[in-house]
């Protein structure tokens, strides 16, 4: 459960107020021009989208106060503001092989860790560790190949990078996404790679200690490496799963029989391993199906035709390992799937949970005679998001919280410590700190939820380490919202379009 710290949120909080006040601004022309992925028709999906829309052609190291771009020709450029003679300088730091803005791939990445070390993605295949020398260039340490050239999906994306506090082991977040032919859907494949930094000062290259592959299925949100960098938290859809091979784990994980006679259609499956009553999961309506048995997916997607809810029953045989389902079609005719080959698409359906009681005989527990609760069609939805807080180790799913209903308005990280996420509750946005043991709410963003979602041109969000601001970005504006600061200047009232000059407690939307 997410338990509100009611002492950080405001009920008579009254809104923003807007600040008309002129900032200085300095600005550089650069000749040349920043890197820039062109995104292929083959990747439209919207997790596609998701990654294309962080692209950002400036990246910024706030602990050095210093801002980099990819050039065209794969050079790393340094960009640094003198505040006093408020001048610009730049120079090459780095360099690495971007490829063409037409090679099939994600936008190229930096991120930066508290030890001096950078680690770069080009987008394609290759993730790349740095140690900056004098702060003038960058040693190249480490190159990790994460794909083969010839992948038939390339991409790959920093997701976040950590190190340890006593400089032993740097932690590497990255994902791609990647087409699974038997599922015909995209799924997200997550790589935890741990490099060990025992002799950085004295070796010329690193070493990878561990490299370990998460995947998931469904909507994908983020992932982070919590305060203790042993379990990893993801916030998806659906159940992640360990495996590096998919594809082989479809073939040994089910086998699946469908048959039907008149309306009466009964599908049976063998798994691998034993069924307990805690490890399935099902959700069906009059066309739609959901069906996991030990965090493998059997069914999931669109019936070929509607079906009779009330005359549903599952049945597992323990013993065995077998698991079947009874179900009646609504009309008598021959379905040629069980799924429309649509149905394995991305949509999809809300689980509810499993709390069915069961009735034991001799060689089979009937899971189910039939259905208490169903979902309705118009219950489907991309909406549904959980956290999963995963031990990588031994494989475990540790516990998982459930977050439907509240969207994700940002997610703030800074590579010092696990990501925070803002989530939506009510009008507000509420910022919160996940662990394996209990979410903590940090801080409250006043009706940031509300302001957010009237910003259809919205680019960015996100707000200060302390939580005092809030940011939005729009294709050409940027508003800064702050909360409980004394504020000068002409304040206007944009019912009236009168001004004053009074110091008021909270403002917003600087421009």
């Amino acid at each position: 459960m997410l338990k509100l710290n009611h002492s950080l949120l405001d009920p008579n909080f009254e809104g923003y107020k807007v600040s008309m006040e002129n900032f200085p601004i300095f600005k550089k022309n650069l000749e040349e021009k920043c890197f820039s992925r062109n995104r292929p028709n083959s990747m439209v999906t919207l997790q596609h989208m998701k990654i294309f829309g962080e692209e950002n052609p400036i990246f910024s190291n706030f602990e050095a106060k210093k801002l980099y771009r990819f050039l065209e020709n794969g050079d790393v450029q340094m960009i640094l503001f003198d505040r006093i003679l408020k001048t610009f300088q730049t120079s090459i730091i780095a360099h690495i092989n971007l490829g063409s803005p037409d090679s099939l791939g994600y936008p190229p990445n930096l991120q930066f860790t508290s030890h001096n070390l950078i680690v770069a993605s080009n987008g394609i295949s290759d993730i790349f560790v740095f140690l900056e020398l004098d702060g003038k260039e960058w040693l190249e340490m480490l190159k990790i190949e994460i794909l083969a050239e010839n992948s038939e999906n390339p991409g790959i994306s920093l997701i976040e990078v950590r190190t340890d506090e006593k400089r032993e082991n740097l932690h590497i977040l990255a994902g791609k996404l990647e087409n699974c032919e038997k599922t015909g859907k995209w799924r997200t494949r997550i790589y935890w790679i741990t490099v060990g930094l025992e002799d950085l000062d004295l070796a010329e290259n690193l070493t990878i200690k561990s490299r370990r592959e998460i995947l998931q299925y469904g909507n994908f949100e983020t992932c982070t490496i919590d305060e203790n960098l042993k379990n990893l938290l993801i916030f998806s859809s659906e159940t992640p799963k360990f495996s590096g091979n998919l594809d082989a784990e479809i073939e040994s994980e089910k086998s699946m029989d469908f048959q039907q006679n008149g309306r009466k259609i009964e599908v049976n499956f063998e798994v691998l391993d034993e069924i307990l009553e805690e490890n399935v999961k099902f959700n069906i309506s009059k066309k739609s199906i959901f069906l996991a048995v030990n965090n493998s997916i059997l069914l999931e997607g669109t019936l070929f035709g509607e079906i009779d809810e009330n005359s549903v029953e599952i049945c597992a045989d323990p013993k065995n390992h077998k698991i079947s389902l009874k179900i009646e079609k609504i009309e008598d005719l021959k379905w040629d799937e069980l799924l429309e080959k649509s149905g394995n698409s991305e949509k999809k359906i809300e689980k509810k949970g499993f709390g069915q009681k069961i009735d034991k005989s001799e060689d089979e527990e009937k899971i189910c005679g039939g259905i208490d609760e169903y979902s309705e069609e118009c219950d489907e939805s991309e909406n549904a998001q959980f956290l999963w807080i995963l031990d990588v180790e031994k494989l475990k799913i540790l516990k998982n919280f459930d977050l439907t209903g509240h969207q994700i308005l940002f997610i703030r990280r800074d590579n010092l410590k696990p990501a925070e996420i803002c989530l939506r509750f009510d009008v507000d946005g509420i910022i919160w700190k996940f662990s394996a043991q209990n979410p903590e709410h940090l801080a409250t963003l006043q009706a940031f939820g509300y302001v957010q979602a009237s910003k259809i041109q919205r680019i960015w969000s996100g707000c200060s380490d302390d939580f005092k601001f809030g940011a939005i970005v729009e294709a050409n504006r940027i508003l800064v919202y702050s909360q409980n600061v004394a504020v000068d200047g002409n304040l206007v009232n944009r019912k009236t379009s009168s001004k004053n000059h009074t110091y008021l407690q909270t403002t917003s939307d600087s421009t």
